[in-house]
């Protein structure tokens, strides 16, 4: 009974939905010929309000979501898509792509150049040698190394030295050491350098590089190259600082003085001592 309660009600909405939609006018036939009726009073459809009649459509007829995807319409008609989708009826999908990246079919996020990850949200470091991205783009450079991408290692060599590939320097003349922080000695001869550039020799040498060996010879006597002095016939001794004891009045060179001579301090060669 229920259902045939269900069926009757059903059949007297289409019916009356079908009188809303018919004309008010009609036609009737007499002796006198076919003529037309109007009925002029309002139409049952103007008696009911559009809401009644909407709701009534609606329910037997409901209107297909206009929302695509998953979408859900609002009564307003707006459609609130789901986070993979957007648009006025969330037909287009959301890009997860970040920063100019594709999505492609299967594949995922085709990143630009800049960026890398899953998504495009990280930005590719172009800063070389442990070098630090920051915010503005540039790089933070390690001690070690500069230039605009950290590409150029800092030359740890001093006074003008060139860093090889094996991070050894290369000295000029002038300098030594691992970073040619030490000045060469031009000093010869174990002479000294001193903070003016120039040297300072030992006795025995002389020279602007201590480069000449010292005369000890007095007198203009000739040192030899054994270091040992060829003295003049006037001088005689290791550095020709003794006159000759022939040289001088009243002195003779003999193998021992006698009673009647005096030794004195004159050279005289091999053993002979200086007799006055």
């Amino acid at each position: 009974m229920g259902s045939f309660k269900v069926y009757v009600s059903m059949v007297s909405i289409f019916v009356l939905i079908a009188m809303l939609n018919s004309s008010s006018s009609y036609r009737y036939s007499s002796r006198y010929g076919s003529r037309s009726r109007y009925n002029y009073q309002p139409s049952l459809r103007k008696c009911l309000s559009n809401d009644i009649l909407s709701t009534l459509q609606g329910t037997l007829c409901p209107r297909a979501n206009p929302c695509k995807n998953g979408g859900t319409e609002q009564p307003s008609g707006r459609c609130v898509c789901t986070d993979e989708y957007t648009g006025p009826t969330c037909e287009e999908k959301v890009n997860p792509c970040k920063n100019g990246g594709i999505d492609l079919p299967s594949v995922g996020c085709v990143c630009t150049f800049d960026f890398t990850g899953s998504t495009c949200e990280e930005r590719v470091n172009p800063c070389q040698n442990n070098g630090t991205l920051l915010s503005d783009g540039s790089c933070n450079c390690t001690v070690d190394f500069t230039g605009t991408l950290c590409e150029e290692r800092v030359n740890p060599c001093q006074n003008n030295g060139t860093l090889l590939s094996d991070g050894s320097c290369n000295c000029t003349v002038d300098f030594t050491g691992t970073l040619c922080e030490e000045r060469v000695n031009p000093c010869q001869n174990n002479g000294t350098l001193l903070p003016d550039g120039s040297c300072n020799c030992t006795v025995e040498f002389i020279g602007t590089l201590c480069e000449g060996r010292a005369n000890p010879c007095q007198n203009n006597g000739t040192l030899l190259s054994d270091g040992s002095c060829n003295c003049t016939e006037s001088f005689g001794g290791n550095s020709c600082g003794e006159a000759r004891c022939e040289n001088i009045n009243y002195q003779e060179c003999r193998s021992e003085c006698g009673p009647d001579y005096i030794q004195v301090d004159s050279y005289c060669d091999g053993d002979d001592v200086c007799c006055n």
